[in-house]
């Protein structure tokens, strides 16, 4: 199956390019970004192999008063480990066998993906389920008796969906991703005393979007996703403060899966922080007005219209707003070749959390040490986590800021340990030379 964008909508197609309807339909009644309806849509693909293979009609079943069976929650479950290209291109033989093979646990067959991925799946799966008791099968049946019998397998089978991967979204301190406190200041100075030489030209020339490049570098610093920072208006910039908000419809054309969203701003199933007010680090500041003063101001000189629509980044070609997210992460992947070659994102030999020899930097990592570096200065309190889930724009019930927290104290208590080992091994010396 293929998920297509056609004038603001999704399509599911089939490998025969048919439409898929109760697969389309669900993507557009329930989501509105065209992000998120390409990640449920994961969930779709690994459920139409399914019941092809195993040659499940629901319709058919809901006749029957059926569902899934617990046994075919399990096969599903094993298959969800699995990449999606591998399993649409397996022979409904070999994909049989390998649902019901026992030999090895499937989360650790080479090439598995990771549990949190498969126990994603099944529980869009599990939506999926739910929308289709709600939306197609229950104003159908006529009989009361029947359409209780029939809701109560479906409310096993979605409870059995979004339960069977246990622990695949848990989270622990130690798998935040983030730079060290000390190196990630290291990276801001580098920034703002050597753009020239960061972000340059593979054959070392001066990018003429440096000054670009640099402000959506520190905002990223800053802890915004880079969906929002594509979607930032001249507006929303009020010299040291900031307001992210959903500005898509601004554009004045079709949002699709690559546009610069905020994350959250348009969700119909979560209660996102999607318009909040940051205050800038004063670096960031400069960095932005040197932009909009520069870079930005000569290249909308050169136009006899103005093509922003009142966006603050813009594209070198065109000048018209960043029209994809690749723009953004280019800009990082950049920055993260001239780093690696200056030595600034060499691991330090005594960080336990990362275990390659250099630091990854995409937009995240930034937005990881940001969230670090807030708690480590200001303390994990709970006036702190609050102030996190506005600044960040989690939601009001999200546990990140918590997460942060925890870091933050295996941090310190590794830091404590740190000191008394020194203290300790100055003490035996003082003691040796006593002897």
């Amino acid at each position: 199956m293929r998920l297509v964008d056609v004038s603001g909508r999704a399509l599911l197609l089939t490998a025969g390019g048919d439409v898929h309807g109760p697969f389309t339909l669900f993507l557009n009644l329930k989501y509105d970004n065209p992000n998120s309806r390409g990640a449920v849509s994961h969930g779709l693909r690994l459920l139409d192999v399914f019941l092809r293979s195993f040659d499940i009609d629901l319709p058919r079943r809901a006749l029957d008063g059926r569902c899934l069976h617990p046994l075919e929650v399990g096969w599903l479950a094993n298959l969800a480990y699995r990449p999606l290209e591998e399993l649409e291109t397996m022979t409904t033989r070999m994909l049989i066998r390998l649902a019901k093979n026992q030999g090895v646990a499937h989360r650790d067959r080479t090439g598995a993906v990771v549990a949190s991925t498969a126990s994603a799946r099944l529980v869009q799966i599990g939506e999926f389920l739910k929308w289709y008791f709600q939306s197609i099968l229950d104003p159908r049946i006529s009989s009361a008796l029947s359409r209780a019998e029939l809701k109560d397998r479906y409310e096993i089978t979605i409870s059995d969906l979004k339960t069977k991967i246990r622990g695949g979204n848990s989270k622990h301190p130690t798998q935040i991703r983030s730079l060290p406190t000390e190196r990630f200041k290291q990276l801001m100075t580098e920034v703002w005393v050597r753009p020239e030489k960061i972000f340059c030209s593979d054959s070392g020339a001066t990018s003429r979007t440096m000054k670009r490049d640099r402000a959506v570098f520190y905002l990223a610093c800053e802890g915004i996703r880079p969906g929002a920072i594509g979607n930032l208006m001249v507006e929303d910039f009020l010299g040291n403060q900031l307001i992210i908000k959903d500005n898509v419809g601004r554009r004045g054309e079709i949002a699709t899966r690559g546009t610069p969203v905020q994350k959250g701003a348009r969700s119909s199933m979560q209660a996102y922080i999607s318009e909040f007010t940051i205050t800038l680090w004063p670096w960031t500041t400069a960095a932005v007005h040197d932009y909009m003063r520069s870079e930005r101001s000569d290249l909308l000189s050169r136009r006899l219209r103005n093509p922003s629509k009142g966006f603050l980044f813009l594209e070198s070609q065109g000048a018209g707003p960043i029209r994809n997210r690749k723009t953004i992460s280019n800009i990082f992947q950049k920055a993260a070749r001239r780093m690696l070659e200056l030595g600034l994102l060499t691991r330090q030999s005594g960080d336990g959390y990362v275990k390659t020899k250099h630091y990854e930097l995409v937009a995240y990592t930034l937005r990881h040490s940001a969230a670090t570096l807030y708690v480590s200065e200001k303390g994990g309190s709970d006036q702190t986590r609050s102030e996190m889930k506005d600044r960040f724009g989690w939601t009001a019930n999200s546990t990140m800021a918590d997460l942060y927290a925890r870091r933050a104290n295996l941090d310190a208590a590794s830091l404590d340990t740190g000191e008394l080992w020194q203290a300790m091994k100055a003490e035996r010396l003082l003691n040796q030379g006593d002897v």
